[in-house]
């Protein structure tokens, strides 16, 4: 950048871009022919203008760093919408008073023998069909659901978090 004075008196940067070209003096508003490129070297270089230019960009890590935190969010938020509506799709868990009338139901469905079958099954650790009833499995089901969607929902607030760290580390220049 160069410092050219207009005939008003009034200095002002040019860059050797506008070399040649007629414009407004931005103190006067009167047009002004600026010197041509071989006679812009006669002109005052601007040190200010210089080191108040703006910060050209990211550097690289930054936008790689950028790049990797935007696609873990993009990825935990697509976890958390699955997560979620997984878990809210699977029945809520009975009441204990529900539970307590399914099990007097199957005590009426099923003999003494099918009810200790079931229960030793059950209780006992071993190598033979152990299954929890259904509504026990339907709730472990929907339980694991939840804890993935609230680890979606975690690595969303981290990533978030990090994404506005990012950005505002840029806008500060540091």
């Amino acid at each position: 950048m160069h410092l050219f004075t207009c005939p008003c008196g009034e200095s002002f940067p040019i860059s050797a871009a506008q070399a040649g070209q007629s414009i407004q003096c931005p103190h006067c508003n009167q047009s002004v022919q600026l010197p041509k490129l071989r006679d812009l070297k006669q002109l005052p270089v601007t040190q200010a203008a210089e080191e108040a230019s703006p910060s050209r960009g990211w550097s690289a890590p930054q936008g790689v760093l950028f790049s990797v935190i935007f696609a873990c969010l993009v990825a935990s938020l697509g976890m958390s919408a699955w997560s979620s509506y997984r878990w809210l799709q699977i029945e809520k868990p009975p009441t204990p008073e529900a539970m307590i009338a399914m099990g007097q139901e199957e005590i009426e469905n099923h003999s003494a023998a099918q009810l200790l079958e079931f229960w030793v099954n059950y209780g006992q650790p071993g190598m033979g069909t152990r299954r929890m009833p259904g509504y026990a499995q339907v709730d472990a089901y929907r339980e694991s659901w939840k804890h993935w969607a609230f680890g979606a929902y975690a690595a969303t607030a981290v990533s978030l978090c990090g994404l506005i760290f990012v950005v505002t580390k840029r806008s500060s220049g540091r």
